[in-house]
């Protein structure tokens, strides 16, 4: 009775835990200053709070460039990096915006760092589309701490005017839409001549940003209860082992599928890990390896036990052992 009460408590327990962890957990969130998250607005405080040379007569924008980041995934298989969009809108004397595309009234060359093309060259009075982005993940030896594994990095921009060969003030806005999967935290880097208002301008063009990635609390949950479920199966199975061979149980043809079948739902299990994480991680050989070991050790034995059984005639054909 006391044993039934215990199971009751425990399972409680463990669904509560399930429930505030569900609720409380984000499959995908992206922190982002708020001064980087909104976007340039042009009105009489914001051309209040900043320098007067910005602004020609006439006009509400300031004469910058700003520049959109939008990550849209993270790639840490082939070449690990964050993947999203960058766009440039100039504002004031400079262009103008119009529906999510800008137009340069001077050409324009943008410096930024990409695993790809990482200089923009935009002609003046055309249409301004949008570059592929892709920011290299550094330390690629952190997959092996999944799904706890963390990744740093920075990003740096600039922006001149390319007949001129000055730099032209700039801004960032980086979109605070959430990677299913991750945790992504963004944050500005102070330069010099920081122009701080709703938005902050530099004005000489340079744009700086560090930001940190890890996998969100959801996944990490996942993982867990995978790992869990692959644990239960090695304790389930070595409880049936243990009753065996102290003779409290026969070992049968049924108990040896299921330890087979168990064996083979562990490698299914380790192959439906979020993202796919290649093997020989640190959970691996914590966990993976040692459960499959042991599964096919209690499976040898188990196989040992069932084929050294010498009642299988009596269960076979019983009226013959009784009439002789």
């Amino acid at each position: 009775m006391r044993s039934s009460r215990l199971l009751v408590i425990l399972a409680i327990a463990t669904l509560t835990g399930y429930l505030i962890a569900f609720f409380s957990l984000n499959p995908g969130v992206t922190h982002v200053e708020k001064h980087l998250a909104s976007v340039l607005k042009c009105d009489e405080k914001t051309k209040s709070d900043l320098p007067p040379s910005l602004y020609i007569e006439g006009q509400t924008c300031p004469s910058v460039v700003e520049l959109v980041m939008n990550l849209q995934r993270i790639d840490t298989k082939n070449q690990p990096a964050l993947v999203g969009t960058l766009r440039v809108w100039p504002a004031g004397e400079i262009g103008q915006v119009s529906v999510n595309a800008g137009v340069s009234q001077r050409s324009l060359q943008l410096t930024y760092e990409n695993l790809e093309e990482s200089k923009w060259y935009i002609e003046p009075k055309r249409l301004i589309g949008s570059r592929a982005l892709k920011l290299s993940l550094p330390n690629r030896s952190a997959i092996s701490s999944y799904p706890f594994d963390s990744y740093n990095g920075s990003w740096q921009a600039r922006v001149i005017d390319y007949q001129a060969g000055k730099p032209l003030p700039s801004l960032l806005t980086v979109s605070n839409r959430p990677v299913y999967g991750w945790e992504i935290s963004i944050q500005d880097v102070p330069l010099a001549n920081d122009v701080s208002s709703q938005k902050t301008i530099n004005l000489d063009g340079d744009e700086n940003i560090s930001w940190n990635v890890q996998r969100s609390g959801s996944t990490k949950l996942s993982v867990v209860l995978l790992v869990l479920v692959m644990l239960l199966a090695a304790v389930g199975a070595a409880l049936l082992s243990k009753s065996i061979f102290l003779r409290k149980r026969p070992p049968t043809l049924v108990a040896l599928s299921w330890l087979a079948t168990s064996l083979f739902a562990v490698i299914e299990i380790r192959g439906r890990f979020p993202d796919s994480p290649p093997l020989g991680i640190r959970i691996d050989s914590l966990v993976t390896y040692p459960v499959i070991l042991t599964l096919l050790f209690l499976i040898a034995l188990h196989t040992f036990l069932w084929v050294k059984r010498d009642d299988w005639n009596m269960k076979n054909f019983p009226n013959e052992q009784i009439n002789n």
